[in-house]
């Protein structure tokens, strides 16, 4: 009975598995490659390039310069960086959703940890919890990097540093994690189906690139059935909330156009990151890990 328990004891539970999940991704450079190429996207894209082509630009007035100005200001940090997600952060999400979620089969990592596991469900919840974390992660860096950036165009403009609320940077914060989570979801959800990374990134950015941006996006203003069909969509519904939190009379640069109210866009979000992981969970639990 003595000899028993050292192995008991010893089988993981789900926050072990959590831990041990939190543990191999920080230790992916994936994880922190992603991250860094997001940061990079706002900072550069979102910021500077938009600031050198607006400042001084011949087909904008003066007053749309000014408009523009104030939206990359301290003061815009609650609305501006999410006009970036449906653009940049939702195929960088997917992509990086679809590499965890493929990367383990091809090493076989996937069937050395699970077997020490005494069911599979224990050890894909553990994985879908650390995704949700990771998620929270890269809302963390897009709020950071926003702060950051906009103080910097302020420094350079002439502006004064002035902040929203906390509470509106907490929901800025929760609107990105919900973004993250869902496109995360999604990638992880193609890398478990596919178990191949090339095969599951194509898939990710095929979706989110060449069908919902690109194909749904170019035809939803000619063919009403796909504008209905658009605000139901993840990219879709990342629009619709990122320009709920645009306030009236203010543009940032790109415009965003609302498909849905704010309560439908946050519901598709967490439909489809739901959708998501039950089909990454029935995936992992029914197929053979070989």
């Amino acid at each position: 009975m003595s000899a028993a328990a050292p192995v008991s004891s010893g089988v993981p539970t789900f926050l072990t598995g959590l831990r041990g999940e939190l543990s191999l991704m920080r230790l992916r450079p994936v994880v922190w490659v992603s991250l860094g190429i997001w940061a990079a996207c706002i900072a550069l894209f979102a910021y500077l390039v938009a600031y050198l082509t607006t400042v001084g630009a011949q087909w904008y007035t003066p007053e749309q310069q000014g408009m523009f100005v104030r939206a990359m200001l301290p003061e815009g940090t609650s609305y501006y960086v999410l006009a970036s997600l449906p653009l940049y952060g939702a195929p960088q999400f997917a992509i990086l959703g679809a590499i965890l979620g493929a990367i383990d089969y091809s090493s076989g990592t996937v069937r050395a940890v699970v077997s020490r596991f005494t069911g599979r469900a224990q050890f894909m919840a553990a994985r879908l919890t650390g995704l949700l974390i990771i998620a929270l992660a890269a809302a963390v860096v897009t709020l950071l990097v926003s702060v950051v950036s906009s103080v910097v165009v302020a420094l350079v403009s002439g502006n004064s540093i002035t902040f929203p609320p906390l509470s509106a940077l907490i929901t800025t914060l929760g609107a990105a994690w919900l973004v993250a989570a869902a496109f995360i979801a999604l990638g992880f959800a193609a890398g478990t189906l596919a178990r191949r990374v090339v095969l599951a990134v194509v898939l990710a950015v095929v979706w989110v690139l060449g069908v919902e941006s690109l194909l749904i996006g170019m035809l939803a203003p000619v063919v009403p059935f796909l504008g209905v069909l658009q605000g139901y969509l993840p990219v879709g519904a990342t629009t619709s909330l990122a320009a709920s939190f645009v306030p009236a009379g203010q543009q940032t640069v790109p415009a965003l156009t609302a498909a849905t109210t704010p309560a439908v866009a946050v519901a598709v979000l967490a439909a489809w990151t739901a959708l998501a992981a039950w089909v990454a969970f029935r995936s992992f639990g029914r197929r053979d890990l070989a």
